[in-house]
């Protein structure tokens, strides 16, 4: 479920009513409400061959099967008292370091979120589409830093849940990441703001994502 979360930036509750149709990872956004949160109802992720790895892929596919239709309140504690287990495990064979031992299920969407800023449209609001945020603030000051993010991101959000996000916000944003990185020339700016979709240079290539491998063993969700 790690995988999953670090590959998709799913909250834990939203793979209940998750599914993939085209190539298409839609989610419903658990955090909607209208005109104060969340990017519309539904978020689009396009799943990319070529940047998803197989063992991402395998993941998400069988956290998909494994809580298609199940209400996070009546497995997550169980899930977590598994990672507990897991983790004692690993530590006991001296794989973990006291640091991973603190591991919990939602670092991995503020992993996916410190990808998503080095790897998607900060500015034009691809982070906080694919998270599934209304405001563009709220993954600049709330999740992963993206000193921990690594290259590479294996879904892109479409234009339509990039619209969806709060134009006002990216100027915040704009402003905010702006003061931040003043004091480092080294640091990318942020002045110019555009939405993916309001130029031909910041559009995603191609409303359709590149076709992924075939899904392995487990039912079709669609």
């Amino acid at each position: 479920m790690i995988e999953a979360g670090i590959a998709t930036g799913l909250r834990p509750i939203e793979w209940k009513d998750a599914w993939i149709e085209d190539n298409v990872l839609h989610v419903p956004n658990a955090k909607f409400r209208p005109g104060i949160s969340g990017n519309g109802e539904m978020r689009e992720l396009l799943l990319d061959d070529e940047a998803i790895s197989e063992s991402h892929l395998n993941a998400v596919f069988r956290v998909l099967e494994a809580l298609h239709g199940v209400e996070w309140d009546d497995v997550g504690q169980n899930v977590r008292r598994a990672l507990a287990g897991a983790k004692k495990k690993l530590q006991r064979m001296g794989l973990v370091t006291k640091k991973q031992m603190k591991t919990r299920l939602y670092d991995a969407r503020h992993q996916f979120a410190a990808n998503a800023k080095l790897s998607l449209n900060y500015a034009g609001g691809e982070v906080a589409a694919a998270m599934g945020h209304r405001s563009a603030v709220t993954a600049h000051v709330a999740y992963g830093n993206r000193k921990k993010g690594r290259a590479g991101i294996a879904v892109k959000p479409s234009i339509q849940s990039v619209n969806n996000v709060d134009e006002k916000s990216l100027e915040k944003l704009a402003k905010s990441v702006s003061k931040a990185s003043s004091t480092s020339a080294n640091k990318p700016s942020f002045k110019s703001v555009q939405k993916v979709g309001s130029s031909q240079e910041n559009q995603p290539r191609g409303e359709r994502p590149r076709s992924v491998r075939i899904k392995p063993d487990g039912p079709t969700f669609g």
